[in-house]
């Protein structure tokens, strides 16, 4: 995905949250590369709380909240007081993520 259309939809997906009264997630966007070094763009969910570290992050810390947060949406949750506590709980198993969301 491009950075355009990556923006499009990380604004397009916030205000999905927004309009459902949804104010404990957002969504970002975040670099990657791919095996034969194309730089393409994509989203992550994550919580709120996290979103001016995370955009303060270098590309190495962005990848260290999404490698959370992969990790967390996989587990799965019913609640998001779940998916919080599952995703900070995965944080503290992550150094890099703990040092950049908890410091």
């Amino acid at each position: 995905m491009t950075l355009e259309q990556a923006t499009q939809l990380k604004e397009d997906l916030n205000a999905e949250l927004t309009k459902a009264g949804n104010t404990n997630f957002t969504y970002s966007v975040y670099t990657f590369w791919t095996p034969a070094a194309e730089k393409l763009y994509n989203v992550i969910l994550y919580p709120i709380v996290y979103k001016v570290k995370y955009e303060a992050a270098n590309t190495s810390g962005q990848l260290s909240v999404v490698r959370v947060s992969i990790k967390t949406q996989s587990a799965g949750a019913q609640t998001d007081e779940g998916f919080i506590n599952n995703f900070n709980a995965n944080v503290l198993l992550d150094p890099e993520a703990n040092n950049l969301l908890n410091k």
